[in-house]
């Protein structure tokens, strides 16, 4: 959420476009396939072996294990992996052996991917002979290289407990790149040390004491796939001056003004780098707003007309009769 208040300048992520789960559920991984690396097997503090999964548009899971040393079967051994991935973020496959060896089985597996960054897995195994065992799973945190340029969707978020519906705040949806189901991780956002927002409708002393917006609030969503593949992981940013600062703005003749606040984006991992820097920005005028997301890449700005209904141009005139 882009702002410092319930009536900030800028306001923020918002839910998942497609939403595959309520705003107050449980992440879910939507992904148990690799994104150029491998799954580590561990049964206790010793590898088993590596898994690779490849995760296709309808759940199937294809890949291959590799055998570990201090295994049953020697070192390197390979087998081929066929299974499926789960919306609830559970999965299951079978092994094949490639050549098959003295003392070497096939096992079955299920599991669960899970954690903020969706890089751990608990599994269950067992194998041909009838044993079995738990095991983890993990592999490296995945950092997206990008998103693609915003879309302009609509004007007006939805109302939500904190925040009434706001006429004044535009929509836009962005997707992340590669092309990867991201969807169970934690997308955040921060400003940077530098450069510095600007908030030219902000001056100090003004009537009711409000702040500049000069940075992001540092909100964070979950990701959610459209579907198993995820198509990169579309999302929702709501971008804009709220109805109220407009009218504020206007009111004390601060118009023509604006707001130009600098988003970096992140995925909650430790590893984790910001993968890009957004200009973003807001405009208004007398008659009126602009919104605009990630110029720096070219990104869109958009328009609309906007009067201040008189019940609200009202309100903030007490206001700043009080002061």
């Amino acid at each position: 959420m882009i702002g410092q208040s319930r009536l900030a300048v800028m306001v923020g992520l918002s839910l998942l476009v497609p939403s595959v789960h309520d705003a107050l559920a449980a992440p879910v991984c939507a992904s148990a396939g690799n994104l150029g690396d491998h799954w580590t097997f561990f049964g206790g503090t010793a590898p088993f072996g590596t898994l690779t999964l490849a995760q296709q548009s309808n759940g199937v899971l294809i890949g291959g294990y590799v055998e570990a040393s201090g295994g049953a079967c020697p070192a390197g051994t390979q087998s081929s992996i066929l299974g499926k991935m789960n919306t609830d973020g559970t999965f299951s496959f079978t092994t094949t052996l490639d050549h098959p060896t003295a003392n070497c089985v096939n096992f079955s597996a299920t599991g669960t991917v899970s954690g903020t960054s969706c890089s751990t897995a608990t599994l269950n195994w067992v194998n041909t002979t009838g044993s079995s065992a738990s095991a983890v799973l993990q592999h490296a945190c995945y950092n997206p290289t990008g998103e693609t340029l915003p879309q302009f969707l609509n004007w007006g978020p939805p109302a939500t407990p904190q925040e009434p519906a706001q006429a004044t705040i535009a929509v836009f949806s962005q997707t992340l790149t590669p092309n990867y189901n991201w969807g169970g991780r934690l997308l955040g956002e921060t400003s940077p040390s530098t450069p510095v927002g600007v908030d030219t409708c902000w001056y100090a002393n003004n009537p009711l004491n409000l702040p500049a917006t000069t940075t992001v609030t540092g909100n964070t969503i979950t990701l959610s796939g459209s579907d198993y593949t995820g198509s990169g992981s579309p999302y929702k940013d709501d971008i804009g001056t709220t109805e109220a600062f407009v009218t504020y703005w206007r009111l004390l003749k601060r118009v023509p003004c604006g707001s130009t606040v600098y988003q970096q984006m992140a995925l909650n991992c430790p590893t984790s780098t910001p993968y890009v820097t957004n200009t973003d920005s807001t405009g208004i005028d007398s008659t009126h707003v602009k919104s605009g997301r990630a110029l720096q890449a070219g990104g869109q700005v958009t328009t609309r007309l906007w009067v201040a209904p008189a019940a609200l141009v009202t309100a903030i005139s007490s206001m700043l009769l009080g002061h």
